[in-house]
């Protein structure tokens, strides 16, 4: 049994294909696209172009779930809709054009998603520590100890966000580094410093996450899941005062989010400071993984 979770973020579109036979999820297929949502929201109004745009592509991936043999689509909005004024109707137009009925979560309930996710398919994953998951429009923080999350946050900025906010280039000067930096730490909830024992190790999930360990690879020869902080400084190096050349490179290995990353990764590492991080673990999974477990919770319930 085949089931498509789409993801409905800032920046990107995507879905992933799970199987389902043995009881456990095994992707299959992903697809993403970078639609930008976020930009097309203003005033608390989705704009036009940007409804228009999301249903085509959303109609594009239920021409997919049929190819691929899904018995179900299961959809979430994240940052960008929660930002609408009336979210509700912008996601009956969607259904209305696309067939597709899409679920708004909360920052918590993304953050819980996320989490969930995160404990399905990361690898050494620590005992305790803290879960940061940056989208395009927003940034979950969960602190957790074994299986139970003690502080949950969704802070609203994401790496998209940041630099439409700051007209954050994909080169990153000294001035945006520091600018950026002031603006993560507004916005980091103070009642996370209570847990800076935990934010010794910080496992990030999401696709700023897996781009950074794209990059690791790639370009440092490096396809662990866990790095120390100045690795991740040696990534920003890669995007402050970088030739054309070598952003050539990074744009060719992440088309859909080398415009982000300046801003992702100092956004990452600003947190890092807060809670004095050590080490970090990149995980290969995240949110739709625990969405999809939710959901097919919700499914086996309904049928009882």
């Amino acid at each position: 049994m085949n089931y498509m979770v789409i993801d409905i973020g800032s920046n990107t579109v995507k879905y992933d294909v799970f199987s389902l036979s043995a009881n456990s999820p095994e992707k299959i297929a992903h697809r993403s696209n970078a639609v930008r949502l976020i930009g097309y929201v203003e005033k608390g109004k989705l704009s036009k172009e940007g409804l228009d745009i999301l249903c085509r592509t959303l109609t594009d991936y239920a021409q997919d779930a049929v190819r691929l043999d899904c018995s179900n689509i299961f959809a979430f909005a994240t940052a960008a809709f929660r930002l609408l004024a009336q979210p509700s109707q912008e996601l009956e137009s969607v259904r209305e054009r696309t067939g597709i009925s899409v679920r708004l979560l909360s920052g918590e309930e993304e953050a819980r998603c996320s989490f969930i996710g995160m404990q399905m398919t990361c690898e050494n994953l620590p005992d305790r520590g803290m879960m940061l998951d940056m989208g395009g429009g927003s940034t979950e923080i969960n602190i957790f100890d074994g299986k139970q999350s003690l502080y949950l946050s969704s802070c609203p900025f994401g790496a998209l966000s940041v630099k439409k906010a700051l007209n954050v280039g994909t080169v990153l000067s000294a001035h945006q580094k520091k600018e950026i930096s002031e603006y993560v730490k507004d916005r980091v909830p103070r009642e996370i410093l209570r847990f800076e024992p935990y934010g010794k190790v910080a496992v990030l999930v999401g696709g700023t996450a897996k781009a950074c360990a794209t990059l690791a690879k790639t370009f440092f020869q490096n396809d662990r899941n866990t790095f120390g902080t100045a690795f991740f400084e040696n990534f920003l190096k890669l995007f402050e005062n970088s030739g054309k050349e070598e952003i050539d490179r990074v744009k060719k290995l992440l088309p859909d989010r080398y415009e982000l990353m300046a801003s992702g990764l100092c956004a990452f590492l600003e947190i890092f400071t807060i809670m004095h991080t050590e080490k970090i673990v990149v995980c290969s999974g995240g949110i739709r993984e625990g969405y999809l477990s939710l959901a097919t919770e919700r499914e086996k319930s309904s049928e009882i």
